[in-house]
């Protein structure tokens, strides 16, 4: 086990700790997991806009897969970072954009041809 794995495994002891938590209600939280990404990690002022690509594709094509890759795992370390500590975010909202970002570098990772 790599000392990144054996980082996140730590981390994610750390989440489900404080997803043990009681939690607090709000409206303005979505209910689905599917909203959650919707509304959360990909909403659409990422999807529509002037250049009729996400902004996600947009960065690839700027600054090409390798950056994009690197900014992928970085976001996704931040966010698994701060899960559940930034005030006013949940822990799920974060764990939700690094999944996300966990998973378009796998995506991205595998199409590679090289």
């Amino acid at each position: 086990m790599g000392l990144l794995d054996e980082h996140f495994k730590g981390l994610q002891k750390k989440v489900n700790e404080l997803n043990a938590r009681p939690k607090t209600t709000s409206s303005i939280y979505p209910k689905s997991n599917e909203e959650l990404v919707d509304s959360h990690v990909n909403p659409a002022h990422y999807k529509d806009n002037i250049y009729g690509a996400e902004v996600w594709e947009q960065m690839v094509k700027l600054f090409g897969y390798t950056e994009y890759l690197s900014f992928c795992k970085l976001n996704a370390y931040k966010y698994r970072m701060r899960a559940g500590t930034k005030s006013g975010a949940l822990a799920e909202v974060d764990i939700a954009k690094a999944i996300w970002y966990e998973t378009k570098y796998k995506e991205l990772k595998n199409d590679l041809p090289f």
